[in-house]
C-alpha cells in the first residue's frame, strides 16, 4: 500500500420523508390538506477508509453510504478504478451499483475529499494518513 486515508466529514443520500401540508388536486380542482411523500437528501456524518497503490486502490464505506441494491463490495471495500495520482489531487471512482458511479477527488495540500454521484449521494470531508511517521497529511 502506498498510501492510506482515514477520511471524517459529512454526507447526503436519498432517503423518503413524509411531509403535511396543502397540495392542488386536479380532480376536484382544489388545494386539499394531507400528507404526502416526497423523496429527499438525508444529512449524517461518517468516515471513510482509502487504500491507494500504482493505479489501484480500495474505499471502505460507512454503511450510510452503501444503498440497499449496490454491487456488493468486499467486506465493506469497494474498488477504485481510473486513479490518478497526481502531486496535488487524487482522482479516482468506484462502482456503488449499475447506474450510480461515484467520482473522487482529494486535494492532497489541504486534505479535503469530495465524493459526489448520482444526487444527491455525495460525502465532503477532510483526510488524515493512516500511520504517517512524519506528521504529513500525506
Amino acid at each position: 500500500m502506498d498510501l492510506g486515508l482515514v477520511c471524517f466529514g459529512d454526507g447526503q443520500r436519498p432517503g423518503v420523508a413524509t411531509t403535511y401540508g396543502w397540495t392542488w388536486n386536479s380532480r376536484t380542482n382544489r388545494y386539499d390538506y394531507g400528507n404526502r411523500t416526497e423523496m429527499t437528501g438525508q444529512q449524517f456524518d461518517a468516515s471513510l477508509m482509502i487504500q491507494l497503490w500504482g493505479n489501484g486502490g480500495r474505499i471502505r464505506l460507512p454503511k450510510k453510504l452503501v444503498p440497499p441494491i449496490n454491487s456488493r463490495g468486499d467486506d465493506g471495500w469497494w474498488d477504485l478504478y481510473d486513479v490518478a495520482m497526481g502531486p496535488d489531487v487524487i482522482h479516482a471512482k468506484y462502482r456503488l451499483n449499475g447506474l450510480n458511479k461515484p467520482a473522487i477527488t482529494i486535494n492532497r495540500r489541504s486534505g479535503q475529499i469530495s465524493i459526489q454521484g448520482t444526487a444527491p449521494y455525495a460525502f465532503r470531508g477532510g483526510c488524515d494518513i493512516i500511520d504517517g511517521e512524519d506528521h504529513r497529511r500525506f
